[in-house]
């Protein structure tokens, strides 16, 4: 929201002073003239609202508009960060929208619009304790030490942006938060965390399962909660135990780029483990001798042996100098920052030297240098793990001879953890049933006294960044709040009935909460407003004067009572829902109600086949007054389309097709109409350089901050690179050709691939050479990929990916055999059948399964084919094989 102290941008000052009668009016004529610059959508919006102020079968109450505003400024204050206890003033952009919303009105006296589409950037975050730890790809900080553009990590271990480290707040009501593993937290009431949840207690949530289809039961388990609702049902009744009753994810491994290391990874890890302090002198036991060597000469190194169980590696001695780890052994920051196969490598090492995997899988490495445990500690959770640290005694014959610490984790079936074979094998999956290692459990949350605590907001997808030494995953909208509370108490509806709604009712919490919030700060809502279920559990708000109601809602309303009559249906990330139908139910019980209102607001989503997808298509053709407007070509015609699109108001930020964001920020604002009020231009420089830098975060920067719609969450590459290589050819008229194959394998989650690569013939280019641009021959290649993933939990992880798995598979793109992992016996017989229809060159594989799982299949099938090895990461790549090399 737009916030006290601020102005209309200033080329827009003169043009609107002449229309502040009409704010709405004045900001269409400002973005007409290209005094405030906006996208297609909201250009059309705006020549729509000024050619319908023509029309005589509807009318523009002033006064109806001005009054609602009123509301909004004089009656609503704020509550997070700097705004803390702030009014709310109105950006330009939003007199727009609010005016237009209550503003227009039908002959009748009531309201025009019914239904409110509104998209636009994201552009909000909750209080942590100044003191804690937080992780950023350059080492750690601590929550009051962040500043604007700090980076930080979110849930999934990417590196995201701080948009806004808000002022601190000295008067929260605070919590110590516990976790299984002794993590701690310190967090404020309103701190939001993403749980599981076991048991529907009362003071959480109670009822979960009446009226509700048994098939969508589970779904209240996943949400986001507050520290003061966790602490309301920190623990449920298990027989005679009082259980933890809410669990948090671990966090995705560190994704970061690979670091310029002065010694390799596994070697420093080894010397570590079982090297000399004082030199580059290695002991190894004559069992793991052969294994250890050969993994350190495949790491390039040149090992000699001394004498017994001694050895030596070449210019290692002249690093460790450089390095300062003689007689200083410690792990040096630039390793802990490493890229992700760089940290699994020194972690190898220190395991395959001071480390043991038990018969259970659990892995343990024991050090009696405390500093050295630590750094192993972290480097386990900075891969995702749940590790934790003990301290004992350490003896020798008996004799006490001080602290020994260890190290405790249970590894991921597709990270190895060790390279010397005896510890791997048994490394491998044991069961199928969940793992204790594979969340945290909140074991206390606990009251404490007030302590300084601030909020940060970050540009993750999800809003999710990690905090503290464990690094735990933690949780990062008020113009609808505003709208809702305006309905309940001033739009004139006795017994009016206002929802937030989402697609699970956690969801629809969080904007019931910013409206929880402005009535705390407000005298004026609060001495007239009761709400329910006490401090930071709130679930309704009552305004007993007219006999109305303020609640969130989600699908499971569906078969309660008589159903909702909602006179206000506010429906908050929309991208996010999997389907219409929390907006079905709301909109039927609408009949009930002279002049109800549908307001959505949304970022742009990835998914082009849900409601959000159609419901944008909708807003951008009523903008236009044009039955075909769309993405790329919104010419507008303002036609009357019909009665539905006349009652629909349309707010669609997004860019013009010609406007390239990662190049130009002059178009940013288009995309962020409070640019600079609640999200500056600083902030999205940093996140254009993410984006530039990291490929894989360049879909979701998009859709978040610059409106546009993509066809998934992530990507390798952009659409602008690929579409121009995408034909249709059959890969049949290849037979009998040379072929190469890569394999790509995974068992329950993840797509097992299989990729394909012929030479077709060449083609002269251009490319510099030597300074010169010359014709050059290049070759050519078809190539195709083939895929596979378990048709027992494809409609699940569909939901959970977002992703069209089920259409995927129903269109033959993707092949998904029974069962709840993949088959590698129909893999390998997809790899019989290339064998035969075409000469496989090679096979290239990533090792995770192929050993133990893939090759075994291959064997069975008779296939006398050539398999090389060519790991997914940055610390072994790639070789030919030495048929290769002299040919």
């Amino acid at each position: 929201s737009r916030m006290s102290g601020t102005e209309p941008i200033p080329e827009a000052k003169k043009r609107m002073s002449s229309s502040m009668s009409d704010r709405a009016a004045a900001y269409a004529e400002a973005v007409l003239a290209g005094d405030i610059v906006a996208g297609p959508h909201v250009r059309n919006a705006c020549r729509r609202h000024l050619d319908d102020l023509k029309r005589s079968d509807v009318r523009f109450d002033r006064e109806a508009a001005a009054r609602t505003l009123r509301f909004f400024e004089e009656k609503l204050f704020l509550s997070e960060g700097q705004f803390e206890g702030k009014p709310f003033k109105s950006d330009p952009a939003q007199d727009f929208i609010i005016g237009s919303l209550f503003g227009w009105k039908r002959l009748d006296g009531t309201r025009r619009f019914r239904r409110a589409y509104i998209e636009q950037g994201k552009g909000n975050g909750k209080a942590l304790s100044l003191d804690t730890p937080i992780p950023t790809p350059i080492g750690w900080t601590t929550m009051g030490e962040l500043r604007d553009g700090d980076q930080v990590f979110d849930d999934q271990g990417a590196p995201c942006v701080v948009v806004k480290a808000h002022p601190v707040s000295v008067d929260r009501n605070c919590y110590r938060v516990v976790f299984d593993d002794g993590a701690e937290i310190i967090a404020s009431a309103e701190h939001i965390w993403r749980t599981e949840m076991r048991s529907a207690t009362k003071a959480g949530e109670n009822r979960a399962t009446k009226g509700v289809p048994k098939a969508r039961w589970g779904e209240w388990r996943n949400g986001l909660r507050t520290t003061a609702e966790i602490a309301a049902s920190v623990r449920y009744k298990n027989g005679k135990y009082q259980s933890a009753n809410h669990s948090v994810s671990l966090c995705g491994s560190l994704l970061l780029p690979d670091a310029d290391l002065p010694i390799n990874p596994y070697t420093l890890g080894v010397w570590l483990g079982d090297g000399d302090s004082d030199c580059a002198r290695i002991t190894i036991g004559d069992a793991d001798a052969p294994e250890t060597i050969a993994a350190l000469e495949s790491a390039g190194e040149v090992v000699a042996h001394q004498s017994g169980k001694r050895y030596t590696i070449a210019g290692l001695q002249v690093k460790l100098r450089a390095a300062g780890l003689l007689g200083n052994k410690h792990v040096p920051a630039a390793y802990m920052r490493a890229s992700k196969s760089q940290r699994v490598a020194i972690l190898q090492g220190l395991m395959d030297t001071d480390g043991c995997i038990s018969a259970v899988g659990q892995c343990e490495f024991t050090q009696v240098k405390r500093g050295l445990a630590e750094q192993v500690l972290e480097l386990a959770l900075s891969l995702g793990f749940k590790a934790t640290m003990r301290e004992g005694v350490a003896s020798i014959g008996g004799r006490v001879i001080g602290p020994k610490y260890r190290v405790m984790f249970h590894p991921k079936e597709d990270q190895p953890c060790f390279r010397l074979r005896r510890k791997l094998d048994r490394q491998a999956a044991r069961h199928s049933r969940r793992r204790l290692s594979e969340d945290r459990k909140i074991v206390s949350c606990d009251p404490i006294g007030s302590v300084p605590v601030r909020c940060i907001t970050v540009d993750s997808p999800n809003g999710m960044f990690l905090a503290g030494r464990a690094m735990v995953p933690t949780h990062n909208s008020p113009l609808a709040g505003g709208i809702g509370l305006y309905g309940l108490m001033a739009d004139g509806e006795a017994g009016a009935e206002i929802y937030s709604a989402g697609a699970t009712k956690e969801q629809a919490g969080i904007l019931f909460r910013d409206a929880v919030k402005m009535v705390d700060k407000s005298p004026a809502l609060d001495s007239r407003l009761v709400r329910s279920g006490g401090p930071g559990r709130e679930f309704n708000i009552a305004y007993l004067a007219k006999g109305s109601f303020f609640r969130p809602v989600s699908r499971e309303t569906k078969k309660t009572g008589s159903g909702p009559r909602p006179h206000f249906a506010l429906v908050d990330e929309l991208h996010e829902h999997a389907d219409g139908g929390i907006i079905e139910i709301l909109e039927r019980g609408f009949k009930f109600r002279r002049q109800p209102l549908l307001l959505m607001i949304t970022n742009s989503g990835s998914d082009r086949n849900s409601i959000c997808w159609a419901e944008h298509e909708h807003a951008v053709r009523a903008a236009a007054g044009n039955i075909d407007a769309k993405d790329g070509d919104a010419h507008y015609l303002g036609e009357i389309l019909d009665a539905n699109t006349d009652a629909t108001f349309s707010y669609v930020c997004a860019l013009d097709p010609d406007d390239r964001p990662l190049e130009d920020p002059s178009c940013w604002i288009k995309a962020n109409p409070l640019l600079n009020v609640t999200i500056t231009e600083e902030y999205l420089s940093g996140v254009v350089a993410q984006a530039k830098a990291m490929p894989s975060k360049l879909n979701g920067i998009l859709r978040l901050h610059f409106c546009q719609w993509t066809d998934a969450e992530t990507a390798w590459m952009t659409r602008e690179a690929l579409e121009p290589a995408i034909f249709e050819f059959d890969p049949a008229e290849h037979h009998g050709k040379k072929i190469w194959l890569g394999i790509d394998l995974s068992q329950n989650r993840d797509i097992t691939a299989m990729g394909a690569a012929v030479r077709t013939g060449e083609v002269e280019v251009e490319a510099e050479r030597d300074g010169k641009t010359q014709k050059v021959m290049k070759p050519t290649y078809d190539v195709w990929v083939e895929a596979w993933t378990p048709g027992d939990t494809m409609d699940a992880r569909g939901l959970q990916d977002k992703l069209p798995y089920r259409q995927w598979a129903d269109a033959g793109f993707i092949h998904a055999p029974k069962g709840q992992s993949i088959r590698f016996d129909h893999v390998a017989q997809a790899l019989a059948e290339y064998a035969h229809d075409f000469e496989v060159v090679c096979v290239a594989y990533d090792r995770y399964a192929f050993k133990r799982g893939f090759e075994p299949e291959c064997e069975r099938l008779g296939l006398n084919i050539e398999f090389v090895e060519h790991p997914q990461g940055g610390t072994k790549k790639g070789r030919p094989t030495q048929a290769m090399i002299e040919a």
